[in-house]
């Protein structure tokens, strides 16, 4: 969190305790947000921005007859959209979802503030690759290294490169991180990965991404690109309302 955010919500906080009370507070919280119903999954809303990545194929992606979720798999996610969506964090902490591919400009910048906040979020990331023809590749070598280092530095890592999922870019990103490459290669094809991107593809049709980044912000979806001071106060919104589905421990 940037220091001056930092300071905005300590403020609001003190000023709760004070006295101040929760409605002006929250009306401090939720100023310049519109807000719209989102009609399923029910108990959502959606906050509208700019600045989405899309790819040439994207919609084709979503809507396309090979990509399109069975219907017994969106009737269940429309159901309870939760336990897909975010897969660990305390009862206490916001939950945020974050759909991301290492094409999308904007998702580096949104990754690198979520990265580096002091505290403790209950993030869970959802590799969705969307914009070219090696976001898919990308993604995959992804999670298959989260398979021996945390999720988190390979995340990191690729976000900070100039990713091309070649034999040499393979080779030195197995070398930095201190990857075992034979299992790294093995693991890309693996079951666990294809259930995630299949996963994060059918979250993503139910929600109506239509581009990265996404960000599910405890109850509220944001499609684009946010402001870090926004992303914070909204965060702060979401744990001040407490209406917010949890994350599994």
């Amino acid at each position: 969190m940037q220091p001056k955010t930092r300071r905005t919500v300590l403020a609001l906080g003190g000023l709760a305790a004070v006295g101040v009370g929760f409605p002006r507070v929250h009306a401090m919280l939720n100023r310049d947000f519109t807000f719209e119903r989102m009609e399923a999954p029910n108990g959502f809303r959606r906050l509208r921005l700019n600045e989405v990545s899309q790819g040439p194929s994207l919609f084709a992606g979503l809507d396309g007859e090979n990509t399109r979720p069975a219907p017994t798999q969106i009737a269940a996610l429309n159901a309870d959209p939760c336990a897909d969506l975010f897969d660990h964090g305390s009862p206490a902490q916001v939950p945020i979802a974050v759909f991301t591919d290492y094409y999308c400009p904007y998702c580096r910048v949104l990754s690198h503030h979520l990265l580096t906040r002091k505290d403790d979020l209950a993030l869970t990331w959802h590799e969705l690759p969307l914009l070219s023809r090696d976001s898919e590749p990308a993604a995959r070598l992804a999670l298959a290294a989260s398979q021996q280092v945390p999720y988190v530095d390979v995340h990191a890592y690729l976000m900070k490169t100039s990713l091309r999922p070649t034999p040499a870019f393979l080779r030195r990103f197995a070398a930095d991180l201190g990857l075992n490459e034979r299992y790294l290669r093995r693991d890309r094809d693996s079951a666990d990965v294809t259930a995630h991107i299949e996963r994060s593809h059918a979250l993503a049709y139910v929600f109506g991404l239509y581009g990265t980044p996404a960000t599910i912000v405890g109850r509220t979806l944001v499609i684009g690109a946010i402001k870090p001071a926004d992303l914070d106060r909204l965060i702060a919104l979401e744990q001040a309302e407490g209406q917010h589905c949890k994350a599994t421990a």
